[in-house]
C-alpha cells in the first residue's frame, strides 16, 4: 500500500539528489548494500533541479520513490492539500504557526513507500533524513495520516 511523507522546505537553497545519497550512505542505515537512481558518480545527481530519483534498499521490494517539486504553482498545489488538511483540525497557536510557516514553502520533497514492506532500517533512514531535510532547509514534515511534525520529528499537530 503506497504511503507519502513530505518536507516542505522554506529554504530556496537546492537539494541535490548526491546530497540525498550522501546522506543516506553516511548515516549506514541498512545491513546490505543499498543503491540510489541515479547514482551518485553521475554528474546529473549534482544538477540542483530534478524531479524525482529512486532509493533500492532491497531489489525484491518496491524502492523508496523520492519526488521534488520547485515550480511555483506545484509547491503551491503542495501547499494547497496540507492546508486543507490543516484546516480540519480544531483551531490553536500550534495550527496557526504550522500553518503560517507552510505557506512559506519553495520546495516540497515527497518520498512514497510501501508501508506494508518497509523495513524497520528503512523507517530509520526515513525519520533521519526528514529531520535532517527540515533541519538544513528550514522545514516541516506532514505525515499524511498522521500529523504535522518540525524539524526534531516532534508533533506539532496529531490527526485525531
Amino acid at each position: 500500500m503506497s504511503y507519502r511523507l513530505h518536507v516542505f522546505l522554506r529554504s530556496r537553497e537546492p537539494v541535490t539528489r548526491h546530497a540525498i545519497a550522501g546522506f543516506i550512505k553516511d548515516g549506514v542505515f541498512f545491513n546490505g548494500s543499498v543503491s540510489v537512481e541515479p547514482p551518485p558518480s553521475l554528474p546529473q545527481s549534482r544538477e540542483p533541479g530534478w524531479d524525482a530519483m529512486l532509493i533500492r534498499y532491497d531489489i525484491r521490494k518496491r524502492p523508496i520513490v523520492v519526488r521534488r517539486v520547485a515550480a511555483p504553482d506545484a509547491v503551491d498545489d503542495e501547499v494547497s492539500d496540507v492546508l486543507a488538511w490543516i484546516e480540519a483540525a480544531p483551531p490553536s497557536q500550534r495550527l496557526t504557526d504550522s500553518a503560517q510557516k507552510i505557506v512559506q514553502t519553495r520546495q516540497v520533497l515527497s518520498f512514497e513507500v510501501d508501508r506494508q514492506e518497509l523495513p524497520e532500517e528503512a523507517w530509520h533512514m526515513l525519520d533521519a533524513l526528514e529531520a535532517w531535510l527540515a533541519q538544513s532547509h528550514h522545514g516541516l514534515i506532514w505525515a499524511e495520516d498522521e500529523g504535522i511534525f518540525d524539524e526534531n520529528l516532534q508533533p506539532l499537530l496529531r490527526r485525531t
